[in-house]
């Protein structure tokens, strides 16, 4: 094991709600069935538009109701963060492991809901939102590394770092993690959300329950 990637929403953090659908709250939208937080999502699934339209049409509507770079740490830094998080890491960094987060979330809230624990990995990759002068998000600048694209991220670490898919490991919980094990890597699912987490194709290991990351360490130092 060479290389863990970590997803974010719902595996690093817990108990807490997706970052998106708290924005999407904190904007005054419903989330729930027949919304069109949701309507969105099964157009996207469904093949209507790609990823980036997807955050394009998001995205104007969090600017028409003057969603800011304020509200966006406000809401990151009130997210649970998984008891373990730290010593887990850290015994990862002492073995040498890179250790990388691919999430479909937005970096800045990631980095600001990690606060000081963002030190100990090696890259995020995940959506980007730009804000204007006012403060006031203007763009998002969307991932390629979600859903089938996450497989794609993994793959590409291979041919960076010169390491075999097997040297990879990949910790999620969502239904956009499913794809990962196309990339050949070891997956892990903790505490699935959406995952198909009982297709052993998919998820090699799975932790149903778990409110400590170090319950990670006994299947980390099997690989």
């Amino acid at each position: 094991m060479k290389i863990v990637v970590f997803d974010f929403d719902g595996t690093i953090t817990y108990k807490s709600p997706n970052l998106w659908k708290a924005i999407w709250t904190s904007c005054g939208f419903d989330v729930g069935a027949g919304s069109i937080y949701e309507k969105y999502y099964k157009d996207y699934k469904a093949g209507k538009y790609d990823y980036k339209e997807w955050c394009d049409k998001t995205c104007t509507l969090f600017r028409e109701r003057n969603f800011s770079h304020d509200k966006l740490l406000q809401l990151a830094k009130n997210f649970n963060i998984i008891d373990g998080l730290e010593e887990t890491v850290k015994y990862l960094k002492g073995r040498g492991v890179k250790l990388h987060i691919l999430s479909g979330s937005i970096i800045e809230g990631i980095k600001a809901a990690l606060g000081e624990s963002e030190k100990y990995f090696d890259n995020i990759c995940a959506n980007t939102m730009i804000f204007d002068k006012d403060g006031i998000v203007e763009e998002i600048l969307s991932t390629k590394f979600d859903y089938v694209g996450k497989a794609e991220y993994i793959k590409m670490l291979c041919d960076k770092f010169d390491v075999l898919p097997e040297d990879i490991v990949f910790v999620g919980n969502d239904d956009n993690d499913d794809f990962v094990f196309q990339s050949g890597c070891h997956t892990i699912c903790l505490n699935p959300n959406k995952a198909d987490y009982q297709d052993k194709e998919k998820w090699h290991f799975l932790i149903e329950k778990s409110s400590n990351f170090k319950d990670l360490l006994p299947i980390f130092e099997r690989l």
